[in-house]
């Protein structure tokens, strides 16, 4: 008796552990292809917007978004989006993983995050270090099922790492 209760119990805390992540929607320029960086906690990024529940993020046309959203944790539910400039009208843009009917379609490659430190006496460092701030990322990539993904991944980690370089001077 003593094991099927223990076993329950573990069962319990493995799956009732789980958190859903805020939903986020990512609203991306008509036709954009190539790499998409979002980079979060920032004062003066673009304002917190939401819709139907849905944290909302506009990409701007270069693919580098700044906004006061903190990252989100946990199980994460992301739609993304074309968004027509003229007409607002929305195309839903599909995950790899999805089967792709045409091969001209763009859908989402990859979608990575990570983080960088930036010390008060100016110095970086990739990932968490000690009690200073993490500045936090995700990017993602948008292409077509015959793009070169690790081209699309280079230049997204290029981004990544000149705006580490530039911090904070982005703003």
């Amino acid at each position: 008796m003593k094991k099927i209760f223990y076993l329950i119990s573990c069962v319990i805390l493995l799956f009732g552990c789980k958190k859903n992540a805020e939903s986020e929607t990512f609203l991306i320029p008509d036709n954009y292809t190539g790499a998409i960086v979002i980079i979060f906690d920032q004062d003066n990024g673009n304002t917190k917007e939401y819709k139907d529940g849905r944290r909302i993020y506009n990409i701007p046309e270069n693919g580098i978004l700044y906004t006061q959203f903190s990252r989100v944790k946990g199980v994460l539910n992301q739609k993304f989006y074309y968004k027509n400039r003229s007409s607002k009208e929305l195309k839903q843009i599909v995950s790899e993983g999805i089967q792709i009917s045409d091969e001209n379609e763009s859908f989402v490659l990859d979608v990575y995050d990570g983080g960088f430190t930036v010390f008060p006496e100016g110095g970086i460092k990739e990932g968490k270090s000690g009690d200073y701030p993490t500045v936090e990322w995700i990017y993602f990539t948008i292409g077509k099922y015959s793009d070169n993904k690790e081209e699309l991944r280079s230049i997204a980690n290029s981004i990544v790492e000149n705006i580490e370089r530039s911090y904070p001077k982005h703003l």
